[in-house]
């Protein structure tokens, strides 16, 4: 009890730190963006993109801040895109048009590096089987063994899809290479 007690003070006052740490901005804008800057000019910024800012001059923001402010519009962007084409590739699969779905998904791996191995393992991969096409399925796994899987973990996932495709690849009688 005397534990438990302790860890919620702490976690309560590390609340009240970040808390006090950030400022909100608002903006005038049909879309809604928080954008939280601390005291020192550096911000993490979260939302959606806004047009205006009601509070803040982007004006007098240092050059590193209006870069950052930059390159999350550009990270936001990529994200909404590489998103985007999942749902719309997930649309088409569902509907059986997986020739539709490979492009959209193909769009979403490029779009976004952070969402490469999810949309190569549980999207293009699983695509390329359904349409019978392994050696795509092995080269994007070549691919992904050399820029996005990381550690043993990566390494291990990498061998049970890589021994699945061979496999299918075999059944289908298109070769046992691989």
């Amino acid at each position: 009890m005397k534990k438990l007690l302790i860890l919620s003070f702490a976690t309560g006052l590390l609340l009240i730190v970040i808390a006090v740490s950030f400022r909100k901005i608002t903006f005038n804008s049909s879309k809604s963006l928080s954008v939280q800057r601390m005291e020192d000019g550096k911000g993490v910024f979260v939302g959606e993109k806004a047009s205006q800012y009601k509070e803040s001059d982007s004006s007098k923001w240092s050059p590193e801040t209006q870069k950052r402010v930059e390159d999350y519009e550009k990270d936001v962007k990529a994200i909404d895109d590489a998103w985007h084409n999942i749902s719309l590739g997930g649309n088409f699969s569902k509907s059986g048009n997986y020739e539709a779905a490979l492009e959209a998904y193909k769009k979403a791996y490029v779009a976004d590096p952070g969402t490469r191995a999810f949309v190569g393992i549980y999207r293009l991969i699983p695509t390329y089987e359904k349409l019978g096409r392994y050696d795509e399925a092995l080269s994007l796994l070549t691919e992904m063994e050399q820029k996005v899987f990381k550690g043993e973990a990566g390494a291990k996932t990498a061998r049970e899809i890589r021994t699945r495709l061979v496999t299918a690849k075999n059944a289908a009688g298109q070769g046992n290479n691989g």
